[in-house]
């Protein structure tokens, strides 16, 4: 029996960074809404100013499996939604593509193979799911925007009108109810 000494090996270091990559995302995922929370009240948004519905769009953009955009837009439960699905996506997408358990399949020759055409259909079927994710959010964070800056405004009809109590043809008081 001979050894192929030519055969290269996976490091063992595959696993931990996916167990690493899972815990930060956890993580992230469970401090997401109160970070924001806390940052938008130490910025001053936390008390009826505007969002910007192209911020809370590019927030929705970003990278990371999070989605800042509708937190941004105080849309908590779409924000959460949203999230849960985009890590739905992006961690096996993640595993794919570091090789940890799929891909790399060693064949009997010694020799190493990459990506089956399952896996490749896999790998571009979850990151199309996950741009389409992203994208949606990302609409659905600026609507949200639009429809906060709607609620926080005062309506002209609720406004208070000045009375004006005068006694005769000089100054009057001016009084706001």
């Amino acid at each position: 029996m001979t050894i192929n000494s030519t055969r290269r090996t996976r490091p063992a270091t595959h696993g931990g960074r996916v167990a690493f990559l899972a815990a930060a995302l956890a993580a992230a995922v469970a401090l997401a809404p109160a970070t924001a929370r806390a940052d938008m009240m130490m910025m001053g948004m936390g008390h009826g100013h505007d969002r910007s519905p192209g911020l809370a769009a590019l927030l929705s953009l970003t990278p990371v499996p999070i989605d800042f955009g509708n937190f941004y837009a105080e849309n908590w439960g779409w924000g959460v939604g949203y999230t849960v699905g985009e890590i739905a996506l992006f961690a096996p997408m993640m595993a794919l593509a570091m090789g940890d358990g799929w891909g790399h399949h060693d064949r009997l020759d010694g020799t190493d193979d990459e990506w089956t055409r399952s896996e490749r259909i896999a790998f571009y079927s979850l990151l199309g799911g996950y741009v389409v994710v992203k994208s949606v959010a990302a609409i659905h964070a600026a609507r949200a925007a639009e429809a906060y800056n709607r609620r926080a405004k005062p309506h002209a009809s609720l406004m208070p009108a000045p009375l004006v109590l005068s006694g005769g043809g000089g100054a009057g008081l001016v009084a706001t109810f």
